[in-house]
C-alpha cells in the first residue's frame, strides 16, 4: 500500500500543478482580450476669489473634463455630488489631515481610482506693454494662476501637483481696486485645455485597480463593473495593501502589499462585480484587485 502511494502521488500532484497552470492561464487570456477603464472623479476647482467677483466660468470645468477623456481614451467619470461636495469642503487643506483618510476611503467606496480637482490660485491685474516695436501701447492684463491636483485613491498620494500660470489680456480697464470677472475667451480655453493634458499626462501613470467592497465566504464585491470593461471570465489578482507608518503629521504612508489569492469574475452590474476565490484568501473590505500579468 505505501508502494502504491509513493507512486500515485507524484502524478496527483502533478495534475493539479497542470490544473492551476492551465486556469491561470485561462485568467490571463480572458484578461488581455480586454482594456480596463480607470474610474475618475472631476471635482470643481476651488475659487476662494469668488467673493471678490471673480467667478470661475463653469465651462473651464467642462473643457478640462473633454479634453482629459479625449486624450486619455481609458477613463469613466464617475458623477457623485456627495464626494464633490466632500472634496469642496477639504479644499485649502487637503493634505493628509483634515479627515483625507475619510475622504480617500469614500472615493474608493465609489470606485473612484483617482480625483481630479485643483483651485485658483491666485488673480490679479497689472499692465503689461504688447504689440509690434514702435507700435507697443499698454493694456490690462490679467495674472491668473492655478494650481491642478490629482490624488490616488488608494493613499490620497498626489499624482500631480502644479501650477498653470496665464497672462489674460482685458478689453478694458477694471475699475480701481476691483478684479474682472472671468470672461470666456479662447485663452481661458486653451488654458483648460492645457490643464486637461497635463492631468492625461499624470493619469498614465496610475495603474489599473478596483478596491473590495464586501466579502461572503467563497464570493468578494469590488467596485469595478461593466462601466470599465470587466466582463465574466476576467481573473484578477487579490492584493493586500500595507500601512508602513505615519508620518510626523498623521500622514500615512501605503504600500502595495503582497498578492494574497486570485478571483474570477462572476457576475457585472454597471458599477460591481461580484467574483470567486479561486486560490488564496481570505479577503478583506479594503483589498484591492489588479489585473493578473
Amino acid at each position: 500500500m505505501h508502494r502504491f502511494f509513493s507512486r500515485i502521488l507524484p502524478v496527483v500532484l502533478a495534475g493539479l500543478l497542470l490544473f492551476s497552470c492551465a486556469g491561470i492561464s485561462r485568467i490571463k487570456e480572458t484578461v488581455q482580450k480586454q482594456s480596463l477603464k480607470q474610474k475618475v472623479l472631476y471635482a470643481p476647482f476651488h475659487n476662494p476669489w469668488q467673493e471678490q467677483g471673480v467667478v470661475m466660468d463653469e465651462r473651464f470645468g467642462a473643457t478640462m473634463r473633454d479634453c482629459l477623456g479625449e486624450s486619455h481614451g481609458q477613463l469613466v467619470f464617475v458623477d457623485s455630488p456627495a464626494l464633490e461636495q466632500a472634496v469642496a469642503e477639504h479644499h485649502g487643506a487637503l493634505t493628509g489631515l483634515g479627515g483625507l483618510d475619510e475622504l480617500m476611503e469614500q472615493a474608493r467606496n465609489e470606485g473612484v481610482n483617482a480625483i481630479v480637482t485643483g483651485r485658483l490660485a491666485h488673480v490679479s491685474v497689472q499692465r503689461e506693454k504688447r504689440g509690434f516695436i514702435g507700435m507697443r501701447k499698454t493694456v490690462p492684463v490679467m495674472r491668473v494662476a492655478i494650481h491642478i491636483w490629482i490624488y490616488d485613491a488608494l493613499s490620497g498620494s498626489k499624482l500631480l501637483d502644479e501650477d498653470l500660470v496665464r497672462h489674460i489680456a482685458l478689453d478694458h480697464e477694471p475699475a480701481p481696486n476691483t478684479l474682472p470677472a472671468v470672461t470666456w475667451s479662447a485663452e481661458w480655453e486653451e488654458m483648460a485645455r492645457t490643464a486637461g493634458r497635463m492631468a492625461c499626462n499624470a493619469m498614465r501613470r496610475l495603474e489599473w485597480r478596483s478596491f473590495v467592497l464586501d466579502t461572503e465566504e467563497e464570493m468578494l464585491t469590488f467596485g469595478a463593473g461593466m462601466d470599465v470593461g470587466i466582463v465574466p471570465g476576467t481573473g484578477l489578482f487579490v492584493i493586500r495593501p500595507v500601512v508602513r507608518s505615519k508620518g510626523p503629521l498623521g500622514q500615512r504612508f501605503i504600500f502595495s502589499g503582497d498578492n494574497i489569492g486570485t478571483i474570477q469574475v462572476l457576475e457585472t452590474e454597471p458599477d460591481k462585480s461580484k467574483a470567486g476565490r479561486i486560490s488564496g484568501g481570505p479577503f478583506q473590505p479594503g483589498d484591492w484587485v489588479t489585473p493578473v500579468r
